[in-house]
Formats: C-alpha cells, sequence, structure tokens
C-alpha cells in the first residue's frame, strides 16, 4: 500500500488521471482499474490521510479538509436536493437518465465520468454547494433568470443568428448540476464536485461565460465573493454576447443602456465590423462611423436580419401614421421573429406591431401618436405572473424604486392603452390607462410549444441623446443609470433569455 507521502505527491488536488477514450478526454479515477473492495480500501485511505494531504484547500474562508465520514462519489454519492427553482439547487447531479446518484446511468456506482468522480457523500445527508451572484458586465445589477451550471463535458459554439432557443432543454456541455438565478441574481448548487479550477457557465440566452472556480471544499457551503468570477463578459474576447443590431434614433439611445450595462465600446461597430453589436442609423440617429448603413436597409433584407440574435429599434420621432415602413419590411420583421429571433422597439418603433401582418395588430390595442402623459408617470409593476413579481423585486433591490410594485417612469408615452393574450402587461397606469411596456412569444398566438422568439414593445424613451451628437459613444450621458436605464436592462435580459410560458416560473433546464 502506497505511503502518505507518496499519495500526495503523486495525486493532483483533483485526484483524477486523464484518460483518452474514442479521442475525446474525460477525467477517471485511477482506482476504476482496481476490484471494488480495493477501492473501497483506497477510499477510506484517502479520507484518513486528507488532512495531511491537503487535498481541498479554502476557498472563500471555508473549511479546507474533507469531513472523516465523508466518502468518494466512486462508491456513494449523496445525491442532489432537487430544484425549487430561481436560486435552488438544479437537478443536483442527475445522470443522463435523471438517476440521483451522481452516475451517468442508473449503476451501482461502480463508474463515474468526468467531474461526476469529484462528488462526494457527506455525512448526515449533507451536500456540497457553491453559492454566489451573477452580474452585469458592469457588476453593477444582478441578473435574474441566469442559467448557472458545471459542464461535464466540451461546451460548444453558441448558434449564431435568429433560431429557436426554448427552454427545458439541456444547455451545452453535458451539465451536471444546474441551478437558476433568482430576482436578486443569487444561485444555489448542490452535490457539486470537489477540487480545484472546477468549470463554471453562466449563461442568459446567447450571453455566456465560461470561467473556473478555485478550490470547491468538501461537504461545505463554498461562496464566490469574487463579484469579477460570476459577472457577464464585457466584450467577445470574455465570452459570448449576442449579436444585437441597433437602429438607432433622434429621441432615443438604447445603445447607450448596453454601453452602461458594462459592454465595451469596441463591441460597438457598423456592420462591417468584429464588434458583437451593429449600429444601423436611423432617422437622427448616431452612426458608428463614415461606413454606417441606414436602418432601412436593416429592415428591407431578411437575409441581413436573420444575422442577428436581437435587433433593438430606438424611437426615431418618425409618426407611422403617417410615414409607415414599406409592407415587404414589416413582413420581414415579422418572419424574424417567428424564426426565433428578439425585438425590442420603444415608442414609435411599436409600429412593426400595429402595423404589421396579421395577427400582430391584435396583441394590444393601439392609440397613433397618443397625447404624452405627465411627466415623470408613477406607473405599476404588475405582479400576477412569476416574471413580473420578479421585475418588481429586482427594481426594488437595484433601487429604481423605493416601493414594490412601482415605478416612476420618465418619457412615458400614451400609444398603448390595453393588451390582449397571450401577451404580457409588465407595466401599466391607470392615469391614463395605459401599458408602458408589453411583450409576448413570437410569432403571436403560437401553440404552447412552438413559439421560437420574442417580441417587446416600451412605449417610453429609454434614455435622450447627448444634443448634437453623432458618432458614438457621444450621445450617451455621463451619470448613474436612471430608473428608465434600469428597467431597460432588465428587459434586454430577458428578451436575451430562452423561450418559455410566462405565466409560470423559470426551472433549471434538465442535466443530461
Amino acid at each position: 500500500m502506497p505511503t502518505s507521502a507518496s499519495l500526495c505527491s503523486s495525486r493532483d488536488n483533483s485526484g483524477v488521471a486523464r484518460d483518452r477514450r474514442a479521442g475525446k478526454a474525460s477525467l477517471r479515477y485511477d482506482w476504476h482499474t482496481v476490484s471494488r473492495t480495493s477501492r473501497a480500501l483506497a477510499v477510506a485511505v484517502a479520507t484518513a490521510l486528507s488532512a495531511s494531504c491537503s487535498l481541498f484547500t479554502s476557498f472563500d474562508g471555508v473549511g479546507d479538509q474533507v469531513p472523516a465520514d465523508a466518502t468518494s462519489s466512486d462508491t456513494l454519492s449523496s445525491g442532489g436536493e432537487g430544484g425549487q427553482g430561481n436560486g435552488e439547487g438544479g437537478d443536483g447531479g442527475g445522470g443522463r437518465d435523471g438517476s440521483r446518484d451522481g452516475r451517468a446511468d442508473s449503476s451501482d456506482g461502480s463508474t463515474c465520468l468526468g467531474l461526476q468522480c469529484q462528488q462526494v457523500a457527506c455525512p448526515d445527508g449533507g451536500t456540497t454547494t457553491v453559492s454566489g451572484t451573477v452580474r452585469d458586465p458592469a457588476k453593477a445589477n444582478p441578473v435574474y433568470d441566469a442559467i448557472v451550471y458545471v459542464p461535464n463535458g466540451p461546451v460548444g459554439p453558441m448558434p449564431q443568428g435568429a433560431s429557436c432557443d426554448r427552454c427545458g432543454v439541456p444547455p451545452s456541455g453535458d451539465p451536471l448540476v444546474v441551478a437558476l438565478t433568482a430576482s436578486d441574481g443569487t444561485f444555489t448548487l448542490t452535490n457539486m464536485p470537489v477540487g480545484t479550477n472546477i468549470p463554471l457557465v453562466i449563461q442568459v440566452g446567447r450571453w455566456r461565460r465560461q470561467v473556473a472556480i478555485p478550490i470547491v471544499s468538501a461537504c461545505a457551503a463554498n461562496r464566490i465573493a469574487n463579484a469579477d468570477l460570476t459577472r457577464l463578459p464585457k466584450d467577445h474576447t470574455e465570452g459570448d454576447i449576442p449579436h444585437i443590431a441597433i437602429a438607432t434614433g433622434a429621441t432615443d439611445a438604447i445603445e447607450c443602456v448596453l454601453r452602461r450595462m458594462g459592454v465595451a465600446d469596441m463591441e460597438f461597430t457598423d456592420s462591417t465590423g468584429a464588434g458583437r453589436i451593429h449600429i444601423y442609423q436611423g432617422t437622427g440617429g448616431v452612426t458608428a462611423g463614415a461606413g454606417t448603413q441606414l436602418s432601412t436597409a436593416l429592415w428591407s433584407d431578411a437575409t441581413l436580419l436573420a444575422k442577428y440574435d436581437m435587433v433593438a429599434a430606438a424611437c426615431d420621432a418618425v409618426n407611422p401614421a403617417t410615414q409607415p415602413p414599406p409592407p415587404a419590411s414589416l413582413l420581414n420583421v415579422a418572419d424574424f421573429t417567428a424564426q426565433g429571433g428578439r425585438l425590442l422597439g420603444t415608442h414609435f418603433q411599436y409600429k412593426w406591431v400595429s402595423l404589421g401582418p396579421a395577427p400582430l395588430p391584435s396583441s394590444a390595442t393601439f392609440v397613433t401618436a397618443g397625447a404624452a402623459p405627465a411627466n415623470p408617470l408613477s406607473v405599476s409593476v404588475e405582479t400576477t405572473f412569476p416574471k413580473g413579481e420578479a421585475l418588481a423585486e429586482w427594481l426594488v433591490d437595484v433601487d429604481a424604486s423605493t416601493t414594490k410594485g412601482t415605478l416612476s417612469l420618465a418619457a412615458a408615452r400614451a400609444d398603448v392603452t390595453a393588451t390582449h393574450a397571450p401577451s404580457s402587461a409588465w407595466l401599466t397606469a391607470t392615469t391614463p390607462q395605459i401599458v408602458p411596456y408589453f411583450s409576448f412569444d413570437s410569432p403571436f398566438g403560437a401553440d404552447a410549444g412552438a413559439a421560437c422568439g420574442k417580441t417587446a414593445i416600451a412605449d417610453f424613451h429609454f434614455e435622450t441623446p447627448v444634443a448634437g451628437a453623432t458618432l458614438f459613444p457621444a450621445e450617451c450621458a455621463a451619470g448613474p443609470m436612471t430608473a428608465n436605464d434600469l428597467a431597460a436592462e432588465f428587459a434586454l435580459f430577458d428578451l436575451s433569455a430562452c423561450v418559455q410560458d410566462d405565466t409560470k416560473a423559470p426551472q433549471p433546464p434538465p442535466t443530461q
């Protein structure tokens, strides 16, 4: 039997060896080559020697040793605690068939694959957890409904362009343990694999960042205190950012909201640039330089539209009653969202819905160029559906609202007076009776499970451009985010997220 010193010197912190099978790297325990009796003995020896070997070191102030009666998951797994909705553990590391023993199948535990081999059974029904808070690229605000998971396989490239992205599908990378973030951005992963440099993926739609947790200590509540570790990417060198087209406008600056959220300036380019956010010039809007195309070129080209994950159209002060878009452009935009694209329009950009092909106009009641209400306007946050409740909590958490369920909204308009199912009204007011923000899955009225994209109309301005500015980012005002900006940030991340029935609370995706 090897000595304590030889064990300490021959094993790395993860306790695994590299093994190539069918040309694909996987992580497997060395003791798979010996009998189950020998493995059990090896577990006992490794456990007894864990303190001297210092296999697990402290992470964020957590203890650094394996409990004396904790065993390797190669012989016994504690299983997960099960998903409880946002912020709770996901499936806790169930196998591909839903088994709770931390295995890739429902075997007796004699085999394991990859990071499953680093899950451990804890005494008294305990478990190893990792918790933290997901924030936007600026590390300023929490992100709701983000998927957080440990991959047990290679994470593939992100799909590009308009395509279906429905909830309930395992994310890329053969996830071992999964959780969703709550309205305050917090998450807890249970039955975590133990060791050093444990991979972690943070994802909201096509926002995605892959990081490594320095140390996960066994049978402990590991907390990630470093906010830089759990934020979304600032630029494409740090991770995935949705491919977004922005149609700029004279009275709104959607691009500045993304910039305030922490997206680096390098990502804002014209349509030929390498940035993930392409600027198209709308009436009175800024450009990204001499090569910037007009927004009309975007709307008129179905193939160009389909290259983007999301299109955000800022109010351009062009009254749709007097200057409606061409019918071909209206159809292109409707097709874009039906194929999985995401559309966000502010104020007069409601025209893509009110004038769009049937049944889009039936999603709400529109009053063309309605009179502007009081400024600012006190509006209600609708909490009759789970995501509306989350928005109300989130607005208080980020100091955009002092009273849960209310919001002081600047530059509100009165062009949408009611919504019709299956549209979701997020913000409403009674004096006058208006709906400043609503959304629906696209195509509108599709059967459950058939929707691919999302459409949202904000009948208010996000941010007023600095007067006279013609080149990004000169139009972006200095100072902290306003209540309008913050409401817009929540909307942008929600639009990015996978498509689901919004009358139900989001659930963690299944593991494989």
